[in-house]
């Protein structure tokens, strides 16, 4: 079902998929105040923006927003398509997580990651501003122009980018 926004009262536990949607009224879904256990999360925010921690691995399923902010204990994957046209912000650092978005082809604007020492691999649509807090290795594979800002990683490897 629909809502205008979705906000955290408590730690959540889903074993299946969590599947939220607020893009009628674009209304922000911010599950940051616990942490919780979302195993498959999908979500359609429309121009809202979407915020989770997430105690263990996450996978991300197909989820539409203007910015996404993911906080995570273990590693995170990408069975869906992440469509977000401001910042995707990832974090895994805490658990020296992977962090793998290779499975789909996905449009993210500005990436921002933190995996601590664990890799990082993403498969992207359009350009893509790559920030690297911290990975082990890096992949990056991009249609579109590449932009690497500041960054600290063991290894980074590019192909088939524009620029």
């Amino acid at each position: 079902t629909e809502a205008d926004s979705v906000t955290d009262a408590g730690a959540l536990t889903v074993t299946g998929t969590t599947d939220l949607d607020t893009s009628t009224a674009n209304g922000a879904i911010v599950l940051d105040n616990n942490t919780h256990s979302l195993n498959t999360f999908t979500a359609d925010a429309g121009t809202g923006a979407i915020d989770i921690d997430e105690t263990d691995a996450l996978d991300l399923g197909d989820v539409t927003t203007s910015a996404l902010t993911v906080t995570t204990g273990g590693a995170v994957s990408g069975s869906g398509t992440l469509t977000v046209s401001g910042t995707t912000d990832i974090d895994s650092s805490a658990g020296n997580a992977d962090i793998t978005l290779n499975t789909n082809t996905h449009s993210l604007s500005t990436l921002v990651v933190d995996s601590g020492t664990g890799d990082v691999d993403i498969d992207e649509t359009d350009g893509l501003t790559l920030e690297v807090t911290g990975a082990g290795d890096v992949t990056v594979d991009s249609v579109g122009a590449l932009t690497l800002n500041a960054g600290s990683m063991a290894n980074l490897t590019v192909t088939e980018a524009d620029s």
